[in-house]
This record gives C-alpha cells, structure tokens and sequence, in this order.
C-alpha cells in the first residue's frame, strides 16, 4: 500500500503546462518545502481547492465579468431568475425531437429526401 507521503506533494500548485506562464505556485509561505502528510493532508486539500477554483482563476474570472457585463450588463438581468438567464443564454439544454420536427425543420441534402 502506499501512503500519502509516498506520493512526494509539497504545497504547491504545478500547472500540467507552462501556457498560464508559471511552472509552480505556493500554496502556503515556503509550500515547496513541505510535504504533504496524514497529518497536513486535509490542510493540502483545502489549500489546493482554494488556489484552483477562487485565488487561482480570479483574474480570468474577473475579465469574463468585465467583458460578459458589456454585453449583458448586470444590473439589466436582476429582474431574471438564475434559470432565465440560463435559458436566454444557453437555450435549451435537452430539446426533445420528434422525426416529424427533423422532417419539418431540416432541409435534406446529399441524395437523402423527406420521405421516410
């Protein structure tokens, strides 16, 4: 069996490609100089969630805001529901087709016709 430490994490954020520009970041002060135990593991994770889903993406989040509130301003989408929004701007994530709406809808092309 293996145990935590056999793995070899230290504190810190090794993106799987040098495209963000950075080869590692630290988790916490001196992360690379500790490693990940049973006793810090819960500490690991909880670092590591935060830098990958809040302090990590938070300028990318901030210029999707900045750029989505010029064409959607923010203030104007209050007055929708969370599901309105979401069907305004992703439409209908599970249309249901009949045969009869691809046959009405559809144009048949490439030596296929309307007949069944």
């Amino acid at each position: 069996l293996l145990s935590v430490e056999d793995l070899g994490l230290n504190f810190q954020f090794c993106p799987s490609s040098k495209v963000h520009g950075f080869s590692a970041v630290d988790l916490k002060p001196n992360g690379d100089d500790e490693m990940v135990t049973m006793e810090n593991a819960e500490e690991y994770v909880e670092l590591m969630f935060d830098f990958c889903m809040h302090t990590g993406i938070q300028k990318q989040m901030e210029a999707f805001r900045e750029g989505f509130n010029r064409v959607f301003p923010m203030e104007k989408l209050s007055s929708f529901s969370h599901k309105e929004v979401q069907m305004i701007l992703c439409g209908n994530q599970s249309p249901s087709w009949t045969a009869d709406d691809i046959i009405n809808y559809t144009e048949p092309k490439l030596g296929y016709t309307r007949d069944r």
